[in-house]
């Protein structure tokens, strides 16, 4: 976003700007919330908002900046957070009317590392009942529109997030991604993001709630912000450790610069939309023309890769999610997720281990491909963002038969743990957003995050120029 408005600006820069005194938190907050008043109605990717308290965090951040205070790396930087991730005193509600009051005790770990660091939480953010959709819809808070074009999704299940980012709501959203929930919002809505390798961050899982290994090998919080530099400093805030959580993983970042690159022009017989390849071309100059050497080649295993994602993650709904619950959501959510499970096949326990074992034999040619070329650059989906109905209405079994490969890459990254940022790189004629994804072995985040740094400084700021250009507006 251009520099202007403090709701145009990211959230490295407001970090910036609040330490040296040039804006107060106060007047941030403020900004962000008066965006909320201007821009929600239409949107609705705000769920809850906390106006009294924020002002007030915001009042004691602006103290400590007079007092001279040591301060964090996000002192008074307003945040939101996704409407599953535990803040305390509010309700983790997952889009369902039945989960309305359940109220936090406390702050999961990466809200808590992110207060420690100086952030305020503003808001919450919307999402599809349970997570369990590509789009953000549910029985509790209702629809979220893409702020691009309300006829198109916004992606799911970090919707709300995204588009709470794109519209200058939030300078920094907080999510989670089981199968792209934080990739695809991101390119949809033209946003930053990082979906870094599980065990990176701290869980907000409960060791005793996590049924099923799926939960605890594909899922994982991460960003969504204006700017990668903002993914980086998130992510230097939210992967301190957390007692709680056995799997987190004192890593390293890993190497950055210049290398080969796998560039993957489409997969499964698929075309790129036109848009989309011209986004993908665009980013592959970027990279080229900052040192990286580009090679053309095929994923490796892709279509097993898709497979054991659908069938392992099938079974675990099968087994773990009661029907009673979806029947709390919408009837598309409910339909949806029935019809996720019988075009799957519901693996048995013989089948659910040979399962993981074939994860492994993907794991590892895609370790041997990675060693070849350590980078993956890839569009996030092969189409345009799809209509809202698409995934609602009519035929459901076709959408998820055309979805799951358009999301190959998605699906493959979340089966395997692979750190991945996205990044917008154009706008296309249809008036969208096209983005990239790269990719790169786990716990290689800042390999990730330096690519999408080079590609981010060819790229033109880009946002969704009509809420831009009439910040006073309250529908399209």
């Amino acid at each position: 976003m251009q520099q202007g408005h403090p709701w145009q600006r990211s959230a490295t820069e407001l970090a910036r700007s609040i330490r040296s005194g040039e804006v107060s938190s106060r007047e941030v907050v403020q900004a962000h919330l008066d965006r909320m008043d201007a821009v929600n109605g239409s949107i609705n990717a705000v769920t809850a908002r906390f106006d009294e308290e924020a002002l007030r965090c915001a009042d004691a951040a602006d103290a400590a900046v007079q007092r001279g205070d040591v301060l964090g790396p996000l002192h008074g930087v307003p945040i939101t957070v996704k409407v599953n991730l535990d803040v305390v005193g509010q309700a983790s509600d997952g889009g369902l009317p039945a989960m309305a009051e359940q109220m936090a005790d406390e702050d999961c770990a990466v809200v808590r590392n992110l207060r420690e660091a100086g952030a305020i939480v503003i808001a919450r953010t919307n999402m599809p009942d349970l997570g369990m959709r590509w789009n953000t819809d549910n029985a509790l808070h209702g629809p979220t529109r893409n702020p691009w074009d309300p006829r198109r999704t916004p992606g799911g299940s970090s919707g709300g997030c995204a588009a709470a980012v794109a519209a200058g709501m939030s300078c920094l959203s907080i999510g989670n991604d089981y199968g792209g929930s934080i990739r695809l919002p991101a390119a949809y809505n033209g946003v930053a993001s990082l979906r870094p390798t599980p065990g990176r961050l701290p869980s907000p899982v409960d060791p005793e709630d996590a049924d099923g290994l799926t939960v605890q090998l594909f899922y994982t919080d991460g960003p969504l912000a204006r700017s990668v530099a903002d993914l980086e400093l998130a992510l230097s805030v939210m992967r301190r450790p957390d007692p709680g959580d056995p799997f987190w993983v004192d890593a390293s970042l890993g190497e950055s610069g210049p290398c080969k690159v796998l560039v993957a022009r489409g997969w499964l017989g698929l075309d790129l939309h036109p848009e989309v390849a011209a986004g993908l071309d665009a980013a592959a100059q970027h990279l080229e023309a900052a040192g990286y050497e580009l090679v053309e080649a095929e994923l490796p295993m892709l279509e097993e890769a898709v497979e054991l994602w659908r069938d392992l993650g099938a079974t675990e709904i099968d087994l773990f999610v009661p029907e009673d619950w979806m029947a709390l959501g919408t009837e598309a959510s409910r339909r949806w997720c029935q019809t996720s499970v019988s075009t799957s096949q519901v693996l048995d326990a013989a089948g659910y281990a040979d399962a993981f074992a074939r994860r492994a034999a993907v794991a590892a040619a895609w370790s041997r491909q990675f060693a070849k070329t350590p980078l993956i650059l890839a569009p996030v989906d092969t189409q345009l963002a799809f209509m809202t109905e698409f995934d609602a209405e009519g035929d459901i079994e076709a959408a998820l038969a055309e979805l799951r490969p358009r999301y190959a890459m998605n699906l493959a990254g979340s089966l395997l743990g692979l750190p991945t940022v996205t990044v917008p790189v154009s706008v296309g004629a249809s008036g969208m957003p096209q983005s990239v994804q790269l990719a790169s072995w786990r716990y290689q985040e800042q390999r990730v995050l330096t690519a999408g740094s080079a590609i981010e400084a060819k790229v033109a700021p880009i946002t969704p120029l009509d809420l831009v250009a009439q910040p006073g507006a309250t529908d399209r």
